[in-house]
């Protein structure tokens, strides 16, 4: 079965297509074969999500940088500002 909608991409907003399917090959990754692919012609986003779990299963958004816990827990650490009692010193 293949379904395809059109949504708004969520890297850019313009029109996007969303196919649910259980035939692609890529879903022999995910329970029941359930799978959603997104792709935006646009900013050449493209993801494809098990349907069941939400695991992806491959992704390629160009433009959006993805980071670990650990680097965001650094890049937070990093850029906290100090109070203004303290910028005078």
């Amino acid at each position: 079965m293949h379904t395809c909608i059109e949504i708004r991409c969520p890297n850019c907003g313009s029109l996007a297509q969303r196919l649910f399917s259980n035939r692609l090959t890529i879903g022999y990754k995910c329970p029941r074969l359930q799978v959603t692919q997104t792709e935006c012609p646009t900013c050449d986003y493209f993801i494809t999500t098990c349907s069941q779990n939400g695991a992806v299963l491959e992704a390629y958004a160009p433009g959006i940088q993805w980071t670990t816990a650990a680097q965001r827990t650094t890049a937070a650490a990093t850029t906290r500002h100090r109070p203004s009692y303290l910028c005078h010193l």
